[in-house]
């Protein structure tokens, strides 16, 4: 499995360090093997191409989309107070059961467009973002995504 994802990785063009194999602490069960990717333009190349097949995970990916594509555009790119408080907020989300709570939710739909407006029909929400309500229950991993609202 980490061959393959080396493969894919290769094939998109992203730059990474070899494998590593690597065991964890004295607590450890099995080896981790590492795939290291460190170029901010290669996680965001990743980033964009896995958004479209996550469920459990969106927010938080989602989340690194938006800040990865500000810092992407400069060669230095300085954290603003902004960035740091809705970085922060992917804590928030984990420590939530990957939920992200009312009042994080309400920063993100100011900040990202794709977290604009959960819910409200087409056209009711910011221009060119569909939207359609999904609850963690009632989005089963195995559903494709869809570009149309339902």
């Amino acid at each position: 499995m980490v061959r393959r994802a080396e493969s894919i990785l290769k094939d998109m063009g992203v730059e990474h360090q070899p494998i590593r194999k690597v065991w964890k602490g004295q607590r450890a069960t099995r080896w981790q093997f590492w795939l290291h990717v460190a170029k901010k333009h290669d996680v965001l190349r990743m980033t964009e191409m896995l958004l479209p097949y996550l469920t459990a995970k969106k927010t938080e990916a989602e989340i690194v989309k938006w800040y990865l594509s500000k810092s992407c555009r400069v060669a230095q790119y300085r954290t603003t107070e902004l960035d740091a408080l809705v970085l922060d907020s992917m804590s928030v989300i984990k420590r939530n059961g990957g939920e992200a709570p009312a009042e994080v939710l309400s920063v993100l739909r100011e900040v990202i467009p794709s977290q604009a407006s959960p819910g409200l029909p087409k056209g009711e929400g910011l221009e060119g973002v569909e939207t359609r309500p999904v609850r963690l229950n009632d989005n089963p991993v195995q559903e494709c995504p869809t570009s149309s609202v339902h």
